[in-house]
C-alpha cells in the first residue's frame, strides 16, 4: 500500500526468472511467483511432510531449486523458459550438497 518492496521477497523469484520484477512493473504478471508453494515433493513423498524431517526435506528442495537456477543463469546467462520443468524438487534436493562439497574441496588448496 505504501509503495515499498521487501527485497528478500524479490530474491527467490529472481532465482528462476531474473526478469520477474520488470514483468511485474510492466504488468505482464500480477504477482511474483512463490516457489515455496510451487516446488513440491513428488506425490509419493507428500506424507513425509507430516514429520519434521519431511518439512526439512521440502525446505531443502526449495533451496536446491533456487541454487540450481542461480548456477544455471550464471553458466548460460539466461533463465529457463519453464523453471519447474527444468529442475524438479528431487533434482534440487540432490544437487545442492554435492555441488557445495565440490566447492569446499576446491577451497582446501586455497592459499
Amino acid at each position: 500500500k505504501d509503495g515499498s518492496c521487501e527485497v528478500i521477497g524479490v530474491g527467490r523469484p529472481m532465482c528462476a526468472d531474473p526478469h520477474c520484477p520488470k514483468k511485474l512493473l510492466n504488468k505482464e504478471i500480477t504477482a511474483l511467483p512463490s516457489y515455496e508453494e510451487l516446488v513440491q515433493l513428488p506425490f509419493f513423498m507428500q506424507w513425509v511432510k507430516r514429520f519434521t524431517i519431511g518439512r526439512l526435506l521440502a525446505f531443502g528442495a526449495v533451496q536446491g531449486f533456487c541454487a540450481w537456477h542461480l548456477l544455471e543463469i550464471g553458466k548460460t546467462g539466461k533463465a529457463s523458459e519453464d523453471p519447474l520443468k527444468a529442475c524438479s524438487p528431487l533434482t534440487g534436493l540432490g544437487f545442492t550438497e554435492p555441488h557445495l562439497m565440490k566447492k569446499a574441496a576446491a577451497l582446501k588448496d586455497f592459499p
